[in-house]
């Protein structure tokens, strides 16, 4: 049993806000890449070993986005196996 505290759930992005960072112009596409590496996933972890970077990397990087662009992406849930 193991706790991932910063997993993500997909189920939550709504059109809204993906449309949200389409449209901001000061928007660093390479946080894109772990967007995108997260929603096809399904959680941090497995978005780490897809881009190769530390688990807390891809953590920082969405939460810079999330904050860049005022809107909360994820819903961070804690995943008890």
């Amino acid at each position: 049993m193991g706790v991932e505290i910063s997993v993500y759930n997909i189920d939550c992005i709504h059109a809204s806000k993906l449309a949200i960072i389409a449209n901001m112009n000061n928007l660093d596409w390479d946080d894109l890449r772990f967007f995108l590496a997260i929603a096809e996933q399904g959680s941090l972890s497995a978005a780490s070993r897809i881009l190769s970077v530390n688990h807390s990397t891809v953590f920082r990087r969405i939460n810079q986005l999330e904050k860049s662009i005022g809107v909360r992406l994820f819903e961070r849930l804690a995943d008890i196996s």
